[in-house]
């Protein structure tokens, strides 16, 4: 059981810890991650909040402290500015593939 890491994101909390590629992270503050999918086990806890794990590396647990980054978000919104430069306009319609 655990969530094995594929990659690390540059400048994240997963590499300021210390964590690796292929590292298992088997527990969150002592619970272990058998039920419970890791994201839904950090929810509980803010931005910023120090947060112990257990990762197997190499066959040997180790404690790690992570000071958690705040979510990525995973919706945007686009809105149209008031009074558009022609320059704007142009990159809108390549970006929607409009035909000018």
């Amino acid at each position: 059981g655990g969530v094995r890491i594929k990659a690390i994101r540059p400048g994240s909390a997963a590499e300021a810890a210390g964590l690796s590629r292929n590292d298992v992270i088997t527990a969150v503050d002592g619970l272990p991650l058998e039920t419970i999918d890791l994201a839904d086990r950090l929810e509980i806890y803010p931005p910023k909040a120090e947060v112990p794990l257990t990762a197997e590396r190499r066959g040997r647990a180790t404690r790690i402290t992570v000071v958690l980054d705040p979510p990525i978000p995973s919706n945007y919104t686009l809105e149209a500015i008031p009074n558009p430069t022609p320059e704007q306009l142009a990159v809108r319609s390549s970006w929607l593939g409009l035909k000018r």
